[in-house]
């Protein structure tokens, strides 16, 4: 007998990903099933409630405007379900919006597929990732928020002189104002594969996932700030 919504609660720990269109949805499913990522394409959105599967990954087609309330709809029926937005076009404030409702991962479809097959293995373990590309506008937010602008307090370079290179350090902080590999390497006059090896070795030091929880961790530690525009 088929699972009723009442059924579906709070114990299958499954992961389910959003995505807005039906031709990027494919070609999702061809990377991860490359990366041997075992997910199931659903027909419709309805049909999630109708499994008994338990820790899987599974995909469907949903409109952005129905994004919301739907997440909304799996996260009420099944709390341990890890859901991840993928969009088109993403705003911080619509991410907030996800974050705010328990969603675990938000990214835009154009991003290159090793962050995606990434995100979805973090995602599937109960981690939060948000499209790196959003690190500035995020923490322009949370600067103002915070007034953190105000704050005089001095960086803590001893500690993270210990950790990071000096360049490696410097990659940092413009990781902080939200810089890309490519403008990165334009600053710096370094390759955009250069970049990538020096954002690695960062986020291996850390012990972080990516390079947002990396800005986060040097906030918390008091190894760098976001200063005011």
């Amino acid at each position: 007998m088929l699972a009723t919504k009442s059924d579906f609660i709070n114990r299958k720990n499954n992961t389910v990903i959003f995505v807005e269109s039906l031709l990027f949805l494919s070609g999702i499913c061809r990377i991860l099933e490359y990366y041997q990522i075992v997910v199931e394409r659903l027909p419709t959105f309805d049909d999630l409630f109708q499994t008994d599967c338990l820790n899987s990954i599974f995909i469907c087609e949903v409109a952005s405007k129905d994004m919301e309330i739907k997440a909304k709809s799996i996260l009420k029926n099944d709390s341990s379900t890890k859901v991840i937005i993928i969009k088109d076009e993403l705003k911080v404030n619509e991410i907030e919006a996800f974050v705010d409702l328990g969603v675990k991962g938000c990214l835009q479809s154009d991003l290159d597929e090793v962050y995606l097959v990434m995100t979805v293995k973090q995602v599937h373990l109960g981690n939060l990732f948000i499209d790196y590309r959003f690190t500035n506008e995020i923490f322009r937010e949370y600067k103002s928020y915070k007034k953190i602008h105000k704050q005089r307090y001095t960086v803590d370079l001893e500690s993270i002189n210990t950790l990071l290179t000096r360049r490696e350090y410097e990659i940092l902080t413009l990781l902080a104002e939200g810089c890309t590999n490519n403008q990165i390497s334009e600053r710096l006059y370094i390759s955009e594969k250069t970049v990538k090896n020096y954002v690695s070795n960062i986020l291996a030091k850390m012990q972080v996932q990516d390079r947002l929880n990396a800005v986060i961790k040097g906030l918390r530690h008091n190894w760098i700030k976001i200063d005011a525009c």
